[in-house]
């Protein structure tokens, strides 16, 4: 089994401290490598919080006396003292992150970030859930000055994050941050070519609308605005620092109609290509 795990002490001890508003005892990120089957029983559970994120595959819970398929995406917690028994096998290539915590504040913490009764939450892909997790990890195997404190802002902010995750997943369904993240890269790579958002979305197996929705959704923008912006960026740089005449430089940023790409450029900078031009050579 792969572990990297971080430690408030020399090893994970079930300790307690409410002198603070979160407290990290402890931290991990694991992955069935040659281990077939883990499983993990504690009866009488731990005195602190236990928060696990199911990063990829899929495992079996035993949550309120309840079996529960747990499944990529979701978190699972375990308050004080609540029995804890879950196991996941490596046919299913489960990849977790743990957290073990405590504070005057936990619980408070807990129910914002949307864990019910049942302490069960979905966020769905999170790369910056998991990366706030690596970072927890590290300061506490580095035990820098300070870390403990810095231990605590982290999981706090890993809280807030949770929340944001947790109310988008709700709201319905949405693209992954990836996805939007390979779309972005797609039109910087790609504008100076014809883009159709409508086909695009259909090549990535959504509908335009559905596409354009969420893409603003992560941005703040719709993928035409998006991609305008781009190319408008690009043909500022030409004009300002090439040769090219105006008709080259709207067929290099996508536009093959000069005069479309005339009014386009006027419409967004409130003054013609040339005009830009002539002012930068002031």
């Amino acid at each position: 089994m792969l572990n990297i795990s971080g430690y408030r002490t020399a090893y994970d001890e079930d300790l307690t401290d409410d002198s603070r508003m979160i407290s990290v005892n402890s931290c991990g990120h694991y992955r069935l490598v040659t281990m077939p089957l883990y499983h993990t029983v504690r009866e009488r559970g731990r005195k602190d919080y236990q928060l696990l994120y199911m990063a990829r595959g899929a495992g079996n819970f035993v949550i309120k006396g309840r079996s529960c398929r747990i499944a990529e995406g979701q978190m699972v917690l375990y308050r004080p003292h609540e029995p804890q028994d879950y196991q996941y096998a490596r046919s299913e290539t489960p990849e977790l992150y743990w957290l073990h915590f405590s504070g005057c504040g936990a619980e408070k913490l807990v129910k914002e970030a949307g864990f019910g009764p049942e302490g069960v939450c979905f966020v769905g892909d999170a790369p910056e859930v998991a990366g706030l997790f690596n970072k927890i990890i590290l300061e506490l195997q580095l035990k820098r000055e300070d870390f403990y404190e810095l231990c605590g802002l982290y999981a706090a902010e890993l809280f807030i994050l949770i929340s944001r995750c947790a109310k988008k997943e709700v709201a319905g369904p949405r693209l992954r941050s990836r996805e939007v993240e390979d779309a972005v890269r797609y039109f910087h790579h790609h504008f100076g070519e014809s883009i159709s958002v409508q086909d695009y979305a259909k090549e990535i197996g959504v509908t335009p609308c559905w596409f354009i929705r969420n893409f603003k959704a992560h941005t703040g923008h719709t993928p035409q605005a998006y991609l305008t912006g781009i190319r408008l960026n690009a043909a500022k740089e030409l004009l300002a620092t090439s040769l090219f005449n105006i008709g080259e430089i709207a067929a290099l940023t996508g536009y093959p109609n000069q005069l479309y790409f005339s009014r386009l450029f006027k419409k967004q900078e409130g003054m013609t290509p040339s005009e830009y031009r002539l002012g930068k050579l002031k």
